[in-house]
């Protein structure tokens, strides 16, 4: 099969392993709008992400999905939160939405842009591209990725009520859960264990 279309000047995002061999390929690509102008708070945009992969932990050599916005800041939420230790790339911003259509072409472009700019470095991380999470934003179906979207959610009440003791220990517990050893590490430990007293 030939590869992937790359509409909207796409370019595939590459990991490679092996002497340089890729073995995981993303193309983002057209981009497609959902809902009326009238509704803004009901209208999206999202995008075509195909995958071609040799990787044995993926269920197909060549896939695609459908993702918005919002399942972009779920899967880098996922990746800060079980890699504590890694840097995660940084989503494109939204410049004004005052000043800025997000539905316009030029805005639709930049952000496409963005977001294939994000997974691109996320899939050339060493520890990132062999995120679970990445897997399930891959080729997840949308209800089955909506679905461990809830999962993962904190509750209205629990957001509102915890208060910043909660929110403290949930940064502890992802500290001491997987991140690796240092001092810069080690004092935001003791800062946060001493916070509460």
């Amino acid at each position: 099969k030939g590869s992937p279309s790359r509409s909207n000047g796409a370019s595939p995002t590459h990991w490679q392993q092996n002497g340089g061999k890729a073995l995981l390929s993303i193309t983002i690509s057209d981009p497609e709008k959902h809902g009326s102008s009238s509704s803004l708070t009901n209208a999206f945009v999202d995008f075509k992400i195909e995958t071609r992969t040799e990787l044995p932990q993926f269920c197909a050599k060549e896939f695609f999905v459908r993702r918005r916005y919002r399942d972009f800041v779920w899967l880098r939420k996922q990746l800060c939160e079980h890699f504590p230790g890694a840097i995660v790339p940084p989503l494109p911003v939204v410049d004004s939405l005052l000043t800025d259509d997000r539905f316009s072409a030029d805005f639709v472009q930049r952000r496409q842009a963005g977001l294939e700019l994000f997974l691109r470095r996320v899939v050339r991380h060493d520890e990132l591209s062999t995120s679970t999470d990445l897997q399930m934003f891959l080729e997840a179906k949308v209800w089955e990725l909506q679905t461990a979207k809830n999962q993962t959610a904190p509750s209205w009440y629990s957001m509102l009520f915890d208060g910043p003791e909660a929110s403290l220990q949930r940064v502890r517990t992802s500290l001491t859960r997987k991140a690796p050893d240092g001092a810069p590490l080690e004092r935001l430990r003791a800062f946060t264990n001493s916070y509460t007293s």
